[in-house]
């Protein structure tokens, strides 16, 4: 059985990039973002259940998911980001562990990235998971590149970064720490160290399987 590995961090830290580069390495990649997005493509029961919470305002035209009008209001409204969570987190996370596990025969390991993995609320719910390894950067590097994307202000960045876990609360949960505060060479040697890593890691649970 291949080791299930997860990749965890704030908002703009650099979990997509370090994903790319495993995948580069043909490690199986499941990324719960992409899977909550599948969730409210048109014609969900997911998307669904949020028109029927929050109302037309949170469609475009064309009938999908309108994220910009979404990411406000769970990021202004506590009990709307909750509502959200309990509609799609169920759903994500059968998703997430029935993909790793079909992926486990493809390679020694598997990478599920979850970046609310540090909530309390989410991190009882992927006890299955081996390792954990977290991807950080100081709040004033996340704060620009949030401002790189399209329709984020700085007051929308500032809430969205406070909106996250803490550092604390994701030393509980992360075995080891990528800093993603330099340039993208730096990033892609300390995630071939970690490859190596877990590469050794797979091997020493294959032979004492």
């Amino acid at each position: 059985m291949a080791l299930f590995v997860g990749l965890t961090g704030g908002i703009a830290c650099g979990k997509s990039t370090v994903a790319r580069f495993l995948s580069a390495r043909n490690i199986p990649v499941i990324d719960t973002d992409l899977i909550s997005r599948e969730l409210v493509e048109p014609g969900q029961p997911c998307l669904d259940e949020l028109y029927r919470h929050f109302g037309p305002q949170i469609l475009n035209e064309d009938g999908h998911l309108n994220r910009k009008a979404m990411r406000e209001k769970i990021f202004s409204d506590p009990s709307a980001r909750a509502v959200l969570e309990t509609i799609l987190h169920p759903q994500i996370r059968r998703l997430a562990k029935e993909r790793a596990e079909q992926s486990a025969t493809q390679a020694p390991y598997v990478l599920v990235v979850v970046p609310l993995l540090a909530a309390p609320k989410v991190r009882p719910h992927y006890q299955w998971l081996d390792y954990v390894l977290g991807v950080r950067a100081t709040p004033s590097i996340q704060k620009a590149r949030l401002l790189e994307r399209p329709g984020i202000d700085p007051a929308l960045a500032d809430q969205m970064i406070a909106a996250q876990s803490s550092d604390r609360e994701r030393d509980a949960v992360v075995n080891e720490w990528i800093i993603n505060t330099g340039d993208l060479t730096a990033l892609a040697r300390q995630v071939e160290q970690c490859h190596h890593k877990l590469l050794a890691l797979a091997a020493e649970r294959a032979s004492s399987d």
